[in-house]
């Protein structure tokens, strides 16, 4: 017999001989702390009628191995056939009985040992585990003699469980938890011999860590991993519901009773709802409504019917949506006064147009109001009915006592087009002083221009420039080419412009008395002023300026054009790209003239975008192109769509 089983026999019989009314010295135990076989037998047999072969009773010894009795490890504890355990602390009979909560690993019984802690039922009796040396940590666990046992370890072991595994005598040579060697463990299931793990057992198979019986484990039926539906059993390899019930995606269910699969799978019953042959029902006096068994009498989502919500703050009163107060249950929006609420204006749903109120159950303008087409409105203030309804105010204007006034500080002008406007004449510039020309004595500052006091001003050190009140401008002069250092002073001579109050040569030209050239191109100052390449290469056929050298050279050769300047045979070649954007050969061999530059091969006029840095700049108006030159950090305003290159 296994020691499990005979521990689990003994307990019964002690329960059994308490019940009797036997004493302490009725039976004595053996040396394992069992009671002997032969008393065991008799009282059972003659209190209880148990059976009293040890085959009828089976259990896994503690060490894992084969009981003595010959049945197979991991059987279940059963209760021989027709046998009555009742009375013995309520035993359960049946395939997995239960010894009254009793771990039969341990040896623990529920409640028996205080509640638990370090104290387990280990052979009948209460034991410390962690200090006793015959249970040590767990029942059964004994340690060497002489050796203590400290916090549930064992300082020493002894033979056949000679090696200690974390505190717990261990038999390495048969333990399927430590084979061989402590923390080796055997697949669960599989034995160990000799220290070595053997194989799975014959009928099983290995799945993960553990030996498998593939024809009955509903975890790996039919082979590894293959997991049956929850609540499902595996049957010779195949999965199958339990009879009375049907697969439900992974789980089996009965569709007779299941809220989850009601009639069918997937059919979910309402909150609250039971299942019932097949049919959801709710319980007496309520209804199956979408959101679930509801009470019509006192639910506020299904007052009196499904679906039939009352509104926020109202309660469901014997089937009927009631308000506190004298207030009224209408649906979207709860309980209102029907006699103030201007979305529920007498009845549920009435609505008053906007700006109008609920006035004793009627929409009406407040005291003051005038009804208006836009709404009440108070037409001594409103601007959009200024004097009354549809009298609307000019932009600017407000309305005072029912008249449009411009506001403080500001006068009454004449637009132009027939509307008038209210103008700061201090400091708007289209109405400088007054109101223009449209009768007030004022006038319109020009371009630069701002207002100042009623007075139109250059800021800085800018001066006006231009003809006594029209077409005036500011300008400072600084890089102006019309208004060179002066009025009317302008740079016009070809390759100058303005750059600090003079006109001066344009950044890459080069001053030659009086006149600005490129002394990389040209034949009469080739590198420097006076370098005329016709007498420097005297007897040349072909004398030409290539980037400041004199060579002997034909434009032709170079797929350039010929330019001459004063001295014969001292031409200059030009590229196309060159003739494209070149101020001194803009398209050809001649000059741009005043104030011009040269644009895709065209002499363009050009102004400064004064207080511009960058482009695009508002300074060029329609009809020009802002358009940024090297080594001026001002751009300029060139005629066209086209900048120079």
């Amino acid at each position: 017999m296994g020691k499990a089983a005979r521990l689990a026999l003994s307990a019964i019989a002690a329960l059994a001989l308490s019940s009797t009314g036997c004493d302490d010295n009725s039976a004595a135990p053996d040396g394992d702390g069992l009671l002997p076989d032969l008393a065991l037998k008799h009282d059972l047999a003659s209190k209880r009628d148990i059976g009293t072969t040890s085959k009828d009773l089976r259990s896994t010894d503690s060490d894992g191995a084969t009981p003595d009795d010959g049945s197979a490890p991991g059987d279940d504890l059963v209760a021989p056939p027709g046998s009555d355990l009742s009375g013995v602390h309520d035993m359960a009979v049946g395939p997995k009985a239960d010894l009254a909560s009793r771990d039969l690993a341990t040896g623990d019984m529920a409640g028996s040992c205080g509640g638990g802690g370090t104290m387990k039922l280990c052979g009948g009796a209460c034991v410390d585990v962690a200090s006793d040396p015959n249970n040590c940590g767990v029942c059964g666990n004994a340690c060497a003699p002489g050796s203590p046992c400290n916090s549930g370890k064992c300082a020493m072991c002894a033979a056949p469980k000679s090696v200690s595994c974390s505190g717990i005598c261990s038999d390495i040579t048969s333990d399927p938890a430590h084979c061989g060697s402590c923390g080796n463990p055997c697949l669960k299931g599989a034995p160990c011999n000799s220290g070595v793990c053997g194989a799975c057992p014959m009928g099983t198979r290995q799945c993960g860590n553990a030996c498998v019986n593939t024809n009955n484990d509903p975890n790996n039926c039919g082979g590894c991993g293959n997991v049956c539906p929850t609540g499902g059993i595996c049957n010779n390899r195949f999965c199958a519901c339990p009879t009375g019930t049907m697969q439900c995606g992974n789980s089996c269910a009965n569709i007779d009773s299941d809220p989850r699969n009601c009639g069918n799978c997937g059919t979910a019953c309402p909150a609250g709802a039971t299942c019932s042959g097949g049919a959801c029902l709710c319980p007496s006096g309520q209804l199956t409504c979408v959101s679930g068994c509801a009470d019509p009498a006192s639910d506020v989502k299904n007052c009196g019917g499904c679906g039939n919500a009352c509104g926020p703050n109202a309660t469901c009163v014997s089937g009927n949506c009631m308000c506190d107060g004298g207030k009224t249950s209408c649906k979207t929006f709860g309980c209102v006064d029907l006699m103030a609420d201007p979305n529920n204006c007498g009845m549920c749903g009435t609505t008053c147009p906007a700006g109008q109120g609920c006035i004793s159950g009627k929409c009406a303008c407040a005291t003051g109001q005038t009804l208006c087409n836009s709404g009440c409105s108070d037409v001594k203030t409103d601007p959009l009915n200024c004097g009354g309804c549809g009298r609307t105010c000019f932009d600017g204007f407000s309305c005072v006592a029912g008249m449009c006034t411009c506001p403080t500080g500001k006068m009454t002008c004449n637009s132009g087009f027939g509307n008038p406007v209210c103008v700061d004449t201090n400091t708007d510039p289209n109405y400088c002083g007054g109101c223009g020309g449209f009768g007030g004595g004022g006038m319109t500052c020009n371009t630069g221009e701002t207002c100042v006091a009623g007075r139109c001003t250059c800021g800085g050190a800018a001066m006006v420039c231009g003809g006594f009140n029209s077409n005036n401008f500011c300008t400072t002069g600084m890089d102006d080419p019309w208004n060179c250092g002066g009025c009317d002073i302008q740079c016009n001579a070809p390759g100058t412009w303005c750059e600090g109050t003079q006109c001066v040569c344009r950044p890459g030209l080069t001053n030659c008395n009086n006149t600005c050239t490129d002394t990389l191109s040209d034949g009469d100052n080739c590198g420097a002023c006076g370098v005329r390449c016709g007498t420097v290469l005297a007897g040349a056929f072909n004398p030409r300026c290539i980037n400041g050298a004199c060579v002997d050279v034909s434009c032709q050769s170079l797929n350039e054009r010929t330019c001459y300047g004063n001295s014969f045979n001292a031409g200059t070649c030009l590229s196309q790209r060159q003739l494209q954007s070149d101020t001194l050969h803009c398209g050809g061999c001649n000059a741009c003239s005043g104030v011009r530059v040269c644009a895709a091969g065209n002499c363009q006029q050009y102004t400064m975008a004064t207080g511009c840095t960058s482009c695009p700049c508002t300074q060029c108006g329609v009809g020009t192109t802002c358009c940024t030159m090297p080594n001026t950090t001002t751009p300029i305003c060139v005629d066209g769509t086209t900048c120079p290159k």
